[in-house]
């Protein structure tokens, strides 16, 4: 008799088993559920707050990164420049588009350091870590018009920025 009820037990438990599954199934490949879902997540204060407070800082590390690539490109394609003038462009701008790269490298560093500028003022730390490489490095580059061409324009595209905080302290 015993071994009747646990054999029973068994299956029971088995049933259960099989029936929180496929509920569970239903639900995770349901439309409602997932609706369900993001609406729980759409009015989650928490979610809310960190996705609007990180959403900057996403931008931030995308254009730092970005402005990093140009800057080596930038100097990789300066050095080639500097080095030799009448040498065949290197392999990867053999093709016809060299020149033009290596004016939009430059012309690159400058726009994603004006826009990492713009997006969070934390992106001047770039500055410094330039500054220390092009002066133990690279002081040939001081000389570049390209570089201070790149320079004008996060100038120019951090300037109303600078405006409006000049204007705000003589307000004060």
């Amino acid at each position: 008799a015993d071994e009747v009820v646990a054999i029973h037990h068994e299956k029971r438990r088995g049933e259960e088993k099989k029936d929180s599954l496929s509920f569970q199934g239903e639900v995770s490949n349901s439309t409602m559920g997932a609706l369900l879902a993001a609406f729980l997540l759409s009015i989650n204060h928490i979610h809310i707050w960190l996705s609007r407070s990180s959403i900057i800082e996403s931008l931030l590390i995308t254009l730092i990164l970005a402005n990093i690539y140009f800057f080596l490109r930038f100097v990789s394609e300066a050095s080639w420049r500097i080095e030799d003038d009448t040498k065949k462009l290197p392999p990867p701008y053999e093709g016809g588009g060299g020149r033009r790269f290596f004016i939009s490298s430059w012309l690159w560093f400058g726009l994603t350091l004006g826009l990492g500028f713009l997006t969070k003022y934390t992106a001047v730390f770039l500055l410094p870590v330039y500054g220390v490489y092009i002066l133990f490095f690279r002081r040939d580059l001081f000389s570049s018009r390209q570089l201070w061409y790149a320079v004008l324009i996060a100038l120019i595209l951090f300037s109303p920025v600078i405006l409006i905080i000049s204007f705000l302290v003589k307000l004060n």
